[in-house]
């Protein structure tokens, strides 16, 4: 059911800056959405006879993630697969989700990342594993460089990380390397900030 062709409002504008290649979104910053520009461009790239039914795309195979990572996280919470599969059957025949996986949108995208992000700081919980803890921030830098609603669960992660520090979980060093992961995962946005911000103090 995703749109073959042109599109209105926002999903057309996301697709005409992505095909003439117009990064930063003349509205400003908050509008650009990098993370989902550059997918655009590449999914364009593949599919040159039609592209804005392949920038579509990444609608639908975003939402699929986020069904798939649902299925996943509650699951892994619950040890039910039945309850796995209740929980993503619910999102998948959402009007509003399935109206958002057959357009040019970010907000797809947004939960199959946050989705993820979740389910990695839910394994940290559970395992104590730093590695899922350090996934779960690479997640959310790139739901940044994808819309800036990732802010909303950055303070989370900021709460869970300095008392897991507190609680001797994880050690002092790996919030440099937490750091780390997050700003290279958010470079696509916190990048191109730089480079506005870079350009405006020249200007």
């Amino acid at each position: 059911t995703a749109s073959r062709g042109a599109q209105w409002q926002d999903s057309g504008t996301h697709i005409y800056r992505m095909l003439s290649g117009l990064l930063v979104n003349p509205l400003g910053l908050a509008l650009s959405h990098p993370l989902h520009f550059w997918l655009g461009r590449f999914a364009a790239w593949l599919s040159p006879e039609n592209p804005a039914y392949a920038i579509t795309l990444i609608s639908s195979l975003a939402g699929a993630a986020a069904i798939a990572n649902l299925f996943g996280c509650t699951a892994y919470l619950t040890g039910s697969r039945a309850a796995g599969a209740f929980a993503a059957c619910t999102l998948a025949v959402a009007h509003t989700f399935w109206q958002m996986s057959t357009i040019a949108e970010t907000y797809t995208l947004v939960t199959a990342i946050l989705s993820a992000e979740v389910w990695c700081l839910v394994a940290f919980l559970r395992s104590g594993r730093p590695g899922f803890f350090w996934l779960a921030f690479a997640f959310n830098g790139l739901g940044l460089a994808n819309h800036n609603s990732a802010l909303l669960t950055t303070p989370v992660l900021v709460c869970v990380l300095l008392l897991s520090i507190r609680k001797g979980k994880l050690k002092p060093r790996e919030l440099l390397v937490t750091a780390g992961v997050w700003l290279v995962a958010s470079l696509p946005f916190t990048g191109l900030v730089l480079v506005e911000l870079i350009g405006a103090v020249r200007a």
